[in-house]
């Protein structure tokens, strides 16, 4: 019961600061099941709550939290943002720290390392089915701004999957109250720009 309170509490609050943004709360996961499967989606196909939808410069994003179940611990809550895209260089590919105990198999096999130079590579794991594109993609600049972010995330916590339509982008294990909705969000559709552009080719190469 108590749960289901603290759940009711945060709807309402997280529906009041979407709205403010633009966003409208959803009932169920505009993403399919066979979807969020393709993306090697970490967490099961679990409850997801607070689902709001909305437009960022002509792209659908939602926000969405879920319910991380640990084997050793209770449950941790996960706040995730959704970005679909229609048409795009990007392959499909994951991004995840280098550090992290994966509990996700890869669906991809296929690493992408920038050499023993490369604070990227030493800080984070990339695995891409279409190496070549993803080089071309993850540019040296693309790379030296994603290091960058650790002045947003001292941990170096941020993930990304893309599969498909839709990328993934996340911190493992962290959920955000309704207030920081639109910092997170602020955070990572400029992450999602900064990809697009180095993938149309409008910084230097790597």
């Amino acid at each position: 019961m108590v749960r289901r309170l603290r759940w009711a509490r945060q709807r309402t609050a997280a529906d009041a600061v979407a709205r403010g943004m633009g966003f409208v709360p959803l009932d169920g996961m505009p993403l399919e099941r066979s979807e969020l499967a393709s993306l090697g989606f970490p967490f099961g196909h679990g409850t997801f709550r607070n689902i709001e939808s909305g437009n960022i410069n002509g792209k659908e994003v939602v926000l969405f939290d879920t319910e991380v179940n640990h084997p050793h611990g209770g449950p941790t809550l996960q706040t995730m943002a959704a970005f679909k895209f229609a048409g795009s260089n990007l392959p499909d590919f994951t991004l995840q720290p280098r550090s992290m105990l994966r509990d996700v198999s890869s669906l991809f096999g296929k690493s992408v390392d920038f050499g023993p130079e490369s604070a990227f590579s030493r800080d984070y794991s990339l695995e891409s089915p279409d190496e070549a594109t993803a080089r071309t993609c993850f540019t040296r600049e693309f790379r030296e701004y994603f290091e960058g972010l650790e002045r947003y995330d001292s941990k170096k916590n941020w993930h990304l999957q893309k599969g498909g339509r839709w990328m993934m982008i996340y911190r493992r294990d962290e959920g955000f109250d309704p207030v920081e909705l639109q910092t997170f969000l602020q955070g990572t559709t400029e992450i999602v720009r900064n990809l697009e552009e180095a993938a149309e080719g409008k910084g230097p190469g790597s």
